[in-house]
C-alpha cells in the first residue's frame, strides 16, 4: 500500500466519523496559498484549505517536474 493510498484511506475514515476533509497535493496548496497571500486573515476562513477540519497534503517533498519512480 502506498503513502497516497493510506492518506486517502485516512481521509475517508475522517469523513465517516464526521470531519470535513480537503485533499491537496503540496504544490497545489502552495499555489493556492500564494494566490491568496493578499487576502486579510479574517477573510481566509472561507477558503477551502482553512475551513476543513482535516487537511490532507500529499506528495510533499516532490518537485512538480521531478520524475517519479515506477
Amino acid at each position: 500500500m502506498g503513502k497516497s493510498h493510506l492518506l486517502v484511506s485516512l481521509g475517508i475514515r475522517a469523513i465517516q466519523i464526521g470531519f470535513s476533509v480537503q485533499y491537496y497535493r503540496f504544490d497545489e496548496l502552495l499555489t493556492a496559498l500564494g494566490a491568496d497571500a493578499h487576502i486579510p486573515p479574517s477573510r481566509l476562513k472561507s477558503k477551502k484549505y482553512m475551513s476543513s477540519s482535516v487537511l490532507l497534503i500529499d506528495e510533499m517533498g516532490l518537485q512538480p517536474d521531478e520524475p517519479r519512480c515506477g
